[in-house]
């Protein structure tokens, strides 16, 4: 294959990851949205596994494209798997140092963007959730099935614990004693504006960051997440 055919099958294969990871963000809102109470825990697994996956691909794709536009190559498999690996906080803080850089900083936008990505405590708390499963959890009971002695929390325990920031701690208190199904309820509108949120700061990139005609040729995939206004955050529906 020569130099040309590869860097073609490179594009094509970016692309490719491009749609997958966007197809898991939205699937997996999609399955946040039916979490309710004494939801069957297979649900927590599936948004669990949609969102931790399409963030990690949102975040290398975002890399992928960053490296081909300065240096002319992608990046190596060994760098994807081995350096970033699965961890989405490591991703994330690589995404901003190549990424939130003048002129792009000189937006308001993107220092909005920037602040949200790199001090909300909230955003912090999700990812960390998103990134122990995609790191530990994945395969929690496959694992017991070698090793019964192993031990990990149950992602549900973790995931109240995003949502007891969410909330508050007294809103979530008197809501988990009073009204178990509209503590779901509100906490669920809240993360998925974060999440819809954390979405629209990486598709921003594509269009607005120094990421080439590659990332700009990506406006229609990305377009229903870099225009969604403050306003609509946590309201859109998503099909599971």
């Amino acid at each position: 294959m020569s130099n040309a055919q590869a860097l073609i099958q490179q594009k094509i294969a970016l692309i490719q990851e491009a749609e997958i990871a966007l197809y898991s963000i939205e699937s997996g809102l999609g399955h946040l949205a039916k979490n309710r109470p004494y939801a069957p825990k297979p649900y927590y697994f599936a948004w669990f596994i949609l969102l931790s996956t399409g963030f990690e691909r949102l975040l290398k794709i975002l890399i992928c494209l960053h490296e081909f536009e300065t240096t002319g190559v992608f990046p190596s498999r060994r760098f994807l798997q081995h350096t970033m690996r699965h961890d989405l906080l490591t991703l994330r803080d690589e995404v901003v140092r190549r990424c939130f850089v003048p002129p792009y900083l000189d937006r308001n936008f993107a220092q909005d963007d920037y602040r949200f990505l790199t001090n909300d405590p909230l955003l912090e708390s999700i990812l960390s959730a998103f990134n122990d499963f995609a790191n530990q959890d994945r395969y929690m009971f496959m694992n017991k099935i070698s090793e019964p002695g192993l031990g990990r929390e149950w992602p549900k325990q973790r995931w109240e614990e995003v949502e007891r920031i969410a909330l508050s701690d007294g809103v979530f208190f008197q809501l988990l004693q009073d009204d178990y199904q509209e503590l779901v309820r509100q906490a669920n509108h809240i993360t998925q504006a974060y999440i819809e949120r954390f979405t629209r700061a990486l598709t921003r990139l594509f269009v607005f960051g120094n990421l080439g005609d590659l990332a700009r040729s990506q406006y229609a995939l990305i377009t229903e997440f870099v225009h969604l206004d403050d306003n609509e955050l946590g309201h859109r529906m998503y099909e599971a």
